[in-house]
């Protein structure tokens, strides 16, 4: 019995070694991409924020998102469908690049290059999200996702709050994520840490998993939320770097928790 044990862990020891190897190239995969998104992004601001540029691209801001969502749904649905590994693993990235190139042509059009900043922000989220969502658990992932995009929201209020479309379409998905978030949890919460979708069931958290830290990191945000909008851009700069801080204190939580 002895001998078959270690027989079989030596057999799981080499796939373990390529499944992590796998999680360090796709860490540098979107590592690389950030980078590069960044660079575009920087050169697409200085150029679109002198005279020339803006009467260039003005005009091609509604493509650039349309095109940019329509992609995104696209690579959405493909990915819905199709059953090949390989192209499944690719859609997830086209994804990330047509959601990006939408908000940054609805951006454009709206704050012209006002919300670049916002942008960077935004690809830098995605890219902690992602890492994530590769080396920790989903527990983790819900809260620092609830974490960024309320970040994001209180770095785009510290530049100033005003009622506007611009403001409307950060807002509305922000606090769509938190509740979102809350909702995941409390329904694996019910049923021992799965989630059920109707006849699919999909096993996120531990059979003890308590949604309690989930729940106070929503339930914190929104009211953050709440009293930015009502004491304007300095509350929402002191939110800004209580967020990051919060973040940085849950990475540590959770990483004693791996081992």
């Amino acid at each position: 019995m002895d001998m078959t044990n270690r027989m079989d862990r030596a057999a799981e020891k080499p796939r373990k070694v390529k499944s992590d190897s796998a999680t360090v190239y796709k860490v540098m995969l979107a590592l690389l991409l950030f980078c590069v998104s960044i660079a575009v992004l920087r050169n697409l601001r200085a150029y679109y924020s002198t005279i020339g540029g803006m009467e260039a691209l003005d005009p091609l801001t509604p493509w650039i998102a349309a095109v940019g969502f329509a992609g995104f749904v696209v690579c959405a649905v493909l990915l819905a469908v199709l059953k090949q590994k390989n192209v499944r693993a690719v859609l997830p990235w086209l994804m990330t690049v047509f959601a990006i190139a939408g908000i940054t042509g609805v951006s454009m059009r709206l704050r012209w290059t006002q919300d670049f900043p916002t942008l960077y922000f935004l690809c830098c989220a995605i890219m902690v999200q992602y890492v994530i969502y590769q080396l920790y658990r989903w527990e983790f992932f819900l809260f620092s996702l609830s974490t960024m995009v309320s970040g994001l929201l209180f770095f785009r209020f510290s530049t100033g709050f005003s009622w506007s479309l611009s403001t409307l379409l950060l807002l509305l998905p922000a606090v769509a994520v938190l509740l979102f978030t809350a909702l995941v949890a409390a329904n694996a919460s019910r049923h021992s840490g799965v989630l059920v979708l109707g006849k699919r069931q999909v096993r996120l958290f531990p059979s003890r998993f308590n949604p309690l830290l989930i729940y106070l990191a929503d339930g914190l945000w929104l009211v953050c939320i709440a009293a930015a909008i009502l004491l304007g851009g300095l509350f929402s700069y002191y939110c800004m770097f209580a967020a990051i801080a919060v973040e940085f204190i849950a990475a540590v939580y959770y990483t004693f928790q791996l081992n």
